[in-house]
C-alpha cells in the first residue's frame, strides 16, 4: 500500500495523476488519441504503432563491396544491395526522382490553413529509383536527404547525386554532399 501511495503522490506532482490506471505489474496503459479524418471530423480511436515495411531490405541481398568502383555513379539497386558495405562511404548515385518533399511541403509557412505552421518542418528529400514504373519494387527506392536550399527537383527527372551513405541491414539513405 505504501508503494501505491508513493506512486500516487509522485504522479500528482509530475502532473500525471489519474492519467494511467494500473491493475497489475504487467498491465500497460492504452493510449486512445483523437483521430481526424480527411473531412476534419474528430473521432476517438486506438493507435497501433507499427512499421509499414517491418523487414525493410533485410530479406534482400546485402553484398560486400567487391570490385564496386565508388568513383563512378552507382544505380539505386547497387546502393541498396551493398548497403552495409557502403555505410559511411561517399557515393555517386544515378536515378529517377519518384517522390519529393521540398519547399512549402517540407516546411510550411503557415499560410495554408490545411498545413501546420512554422515548427512543423521535415527534412527536405527526394526519393530515387532506377525506374518510375508503378510495378517497381519500392523496397529498392532510395531516400536522399537534402538541405533547405535544394529545390530544383521534379518527379520523373533523371539526376546524379553525390552523398554519404547511412545504412543498416533494413534500410539505406544518402545525405547529399553540398
Amino acid at each position: 500500500m505504501k508503494k501505491l501511495i508513493l506512486f500516487s503522490v509522485a504522479a500528482f506532482f509530475l502532473g500525471i495523476g489519474g492519467a494511467f490506471v494500473f491493475q497489475s505489474r504487467s498491465s500497460v496503459p492504452v493510449v486512445k488519441p483523437p483521430i481526424v479524418d480527411t473531412t476534419g471530423t474528430i473521432s476517438s480511436g486506438q493507435v497501433t504503432v507499427g512499421v509499414p515495411k517491418p523487414d525493410g531490405l533485410s530479406k534482400y541481398p546485402d553484398l560486400p563491396l567487391g570490385n564496386l568502383d565508388l568513383s563512378k555513379p552507382l544505380s539505386v539497386k547497387a546502393v541498396a544491395e551493398h548497403r552495409t558495405a557502403l555505410n559511411d562511404k561517399s557515393v555517386i548515385v544515378n536515378g529517377l526522382v519518384v517522390s519529393t518533399l521540398l519547399g512549402e511541403a517540407a516546411c510550411p509557412s503557415g499560410n495554408d490553413p490545411l498545413r501546420p505552421g512554422p515548427g512543423g518542418c521535415g527534412q527536405p528529400r527526394i526519393v530515387l529509383a532506377d525506374t518510375i514504373e508503378a510495378s517497381r519494387d519500392t523496397n529498392y527506392d532510395l531516400t536522399v536527404l537534402l538541405n533547405e536550399r535544394d529545390q530544383g527537383y521534379t518527379v520523373g527527372q533523371a539526376v546524379t547525386v553525390a552523398g554519404i551513405v547511412s545504412s543498416s541491414k533494413e534500410a539505406v539513405v544518402v545525405r547529399k554532399i553540398q
